[in-house]
């Protein structure tokens, strides 16, 4: 694990590098109007660091929801954690929202979409599990799981982990 970290780090950095010289003189204010279409690096960049955002708010929620099942949290706090989880990813899908506004590429818009059906998913997976806290009837820990399972399936095609 700890060599994939080192990987993925070495990757952002070079690719924020990579990305950074053709804008690093530009004044603040002026930044936003140069990057009419974001370049590859950027968009690279983007996907790199948003699915790996996805990936983690996917672990995050089974690890809450194993903490809520082995009563190492109440519903309360697990509710609380699981909502501090999902904040981040609906202001990222905001962003990306608007990202979406200024591509003009199809592979671009397409990837995107890949990644915000994802996010999409993983905020449906979040409410499931909480409506199964709220009930304990095993139809909704059904759906929970169902849904898990599918943005596992989704997440490890994004990533090529199958």
């Amino acid at each position: 694990m700890k060599t994939f970290i080192h990987i993925l780090f070495g990757l952002v950095v070079s690719l924020i590098l990579a990305a950074t010289p053709a804008h690093a003189q530009q004044p603040a204010g002026k930044l936003e109007s140069t990057l009419t279409e974001p370049d590859s690096d950027i968009m690279e960049l983007v996907g790199l660091l948003a699915s790996t955002h996805l990936y983690q708010t996917y672990l995050n929620i089974g690890f809450i929801a194993d903490a809520r099942s082995d009563e190492t949290l109440t519903t309360a706090e697990a509710e609380e954690v699981l909502q501090s989880v999902i904040i981040p990813l609906e202001k990222i899908d905001t962003k990306l929202d608007k990202l979406a506004k200024r591509l003009k590429k199809k592979d671009d818009l397409a990837a995107l979409d890949d990644l915000r059906k994802i996010s999409a998913l993983l905020r449906r997976e979040a409410s499931e599990l909480k409506a199964f806290w709220a009930t304990e009837k095993a139809a909704d820990g059904d759906k929970y799981e169902a849904t898990r399972k599918d943005a596992w399936k989704r997440l490890s095609k994004l990533l090529m982990l199958e």
